[in-house]
């Protein structure tokens, strides 16, 4: 159980992310893991940090990733199904360990670019959260069911992490190929009361694909199996008509945009984000796994979501700031029931304080949205709090070697290289 003490950030400018998405100057005070006072008076605490000049944001949440991909390097110019087929050949060399020192790497450097939490979908979740547990972050991890002998292993999965902490478990089927594999993921999901991810039409070929073999289209199937809920979390989703997203909307289904991966991987025009926000579907914003998108830095994903979707639109004013921090904060915390993404007293005390290498204006309010979502990038990362402890002070991770992480990563990526060129 980690140790909680009482923290006041003082003198900040507040970016609360509330119902009224206020930005105010002001002290916050968090104890044992919560926050309790948002622009309330000074006060003593056992921890004081001063934030004069800096912003204060809720911590980031990354709504999808793989983090142990961080050790297959960095993307390829190759099609996508070859991307996909070198990663899964990588995977499967992979030891128990590899997995844990990659994850701990990933986890690490998203926490000081800022990101307090993410979901991350694969098979070595054990590793995952130990990696999370030991660099102090906070993990949403779903188990990838490959084929039905997994099913038992998702079922002690959702058990064995009940009781950790600042560790959500969820399951996944691997694909839409399989539909009994998929009835079978979700009746497990609703049976324990958790929720469950599943990759949704990503690209044109995994759509003609299911019709083909259905009949109908991925939505449209899943919705005539009564499928469709609240707790279904649909990554990518791209290739949806209107009636689909509508679908979605009336379910309630949870989607995450991942705009980097998907221009990466050149499925094709990007994912419907603002009619699928005109028709009410909570969306949140996702890196994928970074041997495709590269970083994980969520400041440099949302600059990409905006111009993605402004040039597709020939609008400029088509997707704003606030919309862009929303997607990955108070909205993104809707899709994984996280109770953050927001300064809010009784939230969790999750932060992440910007040192901006610019000089803010005297009245910086109005302008810190574009200042965040236009200007900052991780490295402009201070500090961060992680349900109320510090773990990130000045830039620098407290709780392992970052640098000796990454030369163990860096030989290890030496070794699958030699192996993948037959050496």
């Amino acid at each position: 159980m980690d140790t909680k003490v009482s923290i006041l950030v003082r003198n900040g400018l507040l970016v609360t992310q509330d119902e009224s998405r206020r930005v105010i100057e002001g002290n916050l005070y968090a104890e044992d893991g919560r926050i309790l006072e948002v622009a309330g008076p000074e006060r003593s605490a056992d921890l004081v940090l001063d934030a004069e000049g800096c912003i204060v944001l809720p911590g980031l949440i990354n709504c999808f990733t793989r983090a142990s991909d961080i050790l297959l390097g960095p993307p390829r110019d190759t099609p996508v199904e070859v991307t996909l087929d070198r990663m899964e050949t990588l995977r499967r060399r992979l030891t128990r360990r590899d997995v844990q020192l990659a994850a701990a790497l990933a986890s690490a450097e998203m926490l000081l670019q800022g990101t307090t939490t993410f979901l991350d979908v694969c098979q070595w979740e054990e590793e995952v959260a130990r990696a999370i547990t030991q660099v102090g972050g906070r993990g949403f991890l779903s188990w990838l069911v490959v084929d039905p002998e997994d099913l038992n292993s998702c079922d002690k999965h959702l058990s064995h992490f009940r009781s950790w902490e600042r560790i959500v478990p969820l399951i996944g089927p691997a694909s839409m190929a399989n539909v009994e594999l998929l009835e079978q993921v979700e009746a497990l999901a609703k049976e324990r009361g958790t929720k469950w991810s599943l990759s949704l039409s990503e690209s044109r070929g995994d759509v003609y694909r299911f019709q083909r073999k259905m009949g109908v289209r991925p939505v449209e199937w899943l919705e005539k199996m009564g499928l469709l809920s609240p707790n279904l979390i649909a990554l990518q989703g791209v290739w949806l008509t209107m009636n689909e997203i509508r679908s979605l909307a009336r379910a309630d289904v949870k989607v995450v945009h991942c705009p980097v991966s998907n221009q990466m991987k050149g499925i094709g025009g990007p994912m419907a984000l603002l009619e699928m926000l005109e028709e009410g579907v909570t969306v949140g914003l996702g890196t994928d796994s970074p041997a495709v998108c590269g970083t994980t830095d969520l400041f440099r994903h949302m600059r990409a979501c905006a111009l993605l979707h402004k040039g597709q639109k020939w609008d400029a004013t088509a997707v704003p700031a606030q919309l862009l921090l929303d997607l990955c904060t108070v909205k993104a915390a809707e899709v994984l029931g996280l109770d953050g993404g927001s300064l809010r007293k009784g939230n969790i005390a999750d932060l992440t304080i910007l040192s901006p290498r610019w000089r803010l204006p005297q009245d910086a309010s109005e302008e810190a949205l574009s200042h965040v979502v236009h200007l900052a990038e991780g490295m402009h990362v201070r500090d961060v709090i992680v349900g109320g402890k510090l773990v990130v002070e000045n830039g620098i991770l407290k709780t392992l070697d970052v640098e000796g992480l990454r030369e163990d990563i860096d030989t290890l990526r030496m070794e699958l290289g030699h192996e993948e060129s037959g050496h």
